[in-house]
């Protein structure tokens, strides 16, 4: 068995150095990264280190994406019926088509 598998990974003194790196760092996850090249171990191995540690400061999340407040698929298919088009078939159409197909029939009218 070689001597390595009896070794802590995290020893006190490397334990101090992560958190000493850390705080000195922007705390981004390219900071992470680095810290983790630094230390020749993997960076989720590093978060696992400062969470344990209860200094880690997860990276914000984006917002989510502005949910379409124009009609349902459903309106439009409604509407495409209101000006004669039969929608028998057009489950699988996107929104954006059977606008388009809605906007070309009333044009056409």
């Amino acid at each position: 068995m070689s001597e390595q598998a009896n070794t802590p990974k995290w020893t006190e003194e490397r334990t101090e150095q992560v958190l000493r790196l850390y705080d000195e760092s922007d705390k981004t996850p390219e900071a992470v990264k680095a810290i983790a090249g630094a230390m020749e171990t993997s960076h989720r191995s590093v978060i696992g280190k400062l969470v344990e540690q209860k200094v880690y400061q997860a990276p914000e999340k984006p917002e989510p994406a502005k949910k379409d407040e124009g009609p349902t698929k459903k309106d439009l298919q409604a509407d495409l019926e209101d000006v004669g088009i039969d929608v028998e078939g057009s489950e699988g159409a996107t929104k954006a088509f059977l606008a388009e197909v809605l906007r070309f029939a009333r044009d056409a009218a």
